[in-house]
């Protein structure tokens, strides 16, 4: 199998966000500051969520190294299978 042909299975951009959102928070979402389950609200547009009781807005990137990318989902999916596929980076 060539890595060209890997890549151009690349799942759509709502199933790489399903698969980070499970990923990051686990089954649960809770706010990381206080904690709280039942007070979280999704904000669509942004993919991102807010916490009506400590109004802290958060998401899948920003709790982690991941904060502040520009890069699309699928960008960041296909930098990750060469990470773990060990491409070099002139290929990638």
């Amino acid at each position: 199998m060539t890595y060209a042909n890997s890549l151009s299975q690349i799942p759509s951009e709502r199933q790489i966000w399903k698969v980070l959102q499970k990923q990051v928070f686990g089954n649960k979402l809770v706010c990381p500051d206080c904690g709280r389950q039942a007070y979280i609200q999704e904000l669509k547009r942004h993919r991102m969520w807010r916490c009506t009781k400590c109004h802290n807005r958060f998401s899948v990137t920003s709790m982690n190294w991941l904060k502040g990318m520009k890069i699309s989902g699928r960008h960041l999916w296909a930098l990750i299978w060469c990470w773990q596929n060990k491409i070099n980076v002139q290929q990638a």
